[in-house]
């Protein structure tokens, strides 16, 4: 029975991410954007309505639509642009600039859930209302980047330090979530 459970969650989500590739877009303009369909395991079909396919990415950037009490992903940008530098190190006098408009013109999607077509564009836009003065986002969406941390994973794992890094479950155990910060984040 629990075999029977998980094979039906596990095909549920794949049905949904396959929908969400294939059909979702995250653009708030549905002019030229057409009605498109899903075959479904089961042979049946399923449509989708242009402006429901518009609207496929907005709990990235509105959480609560979905039950969630967090900032979207425009929030998260910009919190981390300005968590960035926390210790002092990269803040400069020089020329009155702490490097915060080179952060916004910077931004890098990854993840499977940034393969929404116009991702960007919309971020890029919601960003522009965040940033601040003489500041203009740009947001970088690599064709790569639905492998984006497998790759850094494998390039970070098949470095030299990588050894000096591992973490075992006695350490863990002894240490607690610290023990991360104290091998990982020299």
């Amino acid at each position: 029975h629990r075999a029977c459970v998980w094979a039906c969650a596990d095909m549920d989500a794949r049905v949904a991410r396959g929908v969400k590739e294939k059909l979702g877009v995250a653009s708030a303009d549905v002019e030229g954007l057409a009605d498109a369909s899903y075959d479904l395991p089961d042979g049946k079909k399923l449509t989708v309505t242009a402006a429901h396919r518009a609207r496929m990415a907005d709990p990235l950037f509105e959480p609560m639509l979905v039950g969630e009490a967090c900032g979207g992903l425009t929030q998260l940008v910009g919190d981390c642009i300005k968590l960035r530098d926390r210790d002092g190190v990269l803040q400069s006098e020089q020329f009155g600039k702490d490097g915060t408009a080179l952060w916004y013109q910077n931004v890098v999607l990854a993840g499977g859930s940034s393969l929404f077509p116009g991702i960007a564009k919309r971020l890029e836009g919601e960003l522009l209302t965040r940033a601040p003065k003489g500041a203009t986002p740009t947001v970088h969406a690599p064709a790569d980047r639905e492998h984006a941390a497998w790759v850094g994973g494998a390039i970070l794992g098949s470095l030299a330090v990588m050894d000096q890094m591992w973490i075992t479950k006695e350490e863990y155990d002894e240490n607690g979530p610290l023990i991360v910060h104290r091998k990982c984040l020299f």
